[in-house]
């Protein structure tokens, strides 16, 4: 993969970490422990993006799991 489609992909990663309660509460998790604000959302996005090119790799579908939060 080249570096600006993995560039591309971390970004977009970490914009969608904000988006998501359950992503966001990983990122605040991140910033108490000592990350900078820059670095959480990064660390979540990385999980993410690993978890995306696993998918690929073993060409599975996403399987959701329902928050306990949702109403």
């Amino acid at each position: 993969m080249s570096p600006i489609w993995r560039r591309q992909a971390f970004s977009l990663a970490a914009f969608s970490v904000l988006g998501d309660a359950a992503s966001r509460a990983c990122s605040d998790k991140k910033m108490a422990q000592g990350k900078h604000r820059t670095q959480a959302p990064l660390s979540s996005a990385r999980r993410r993006t690993d978890v995306l090119f696993a998918m690929l790799r073993d060409r599975a579908f996403c399987q959701p799991q329902p928050s306990g939060s949702a109403a």
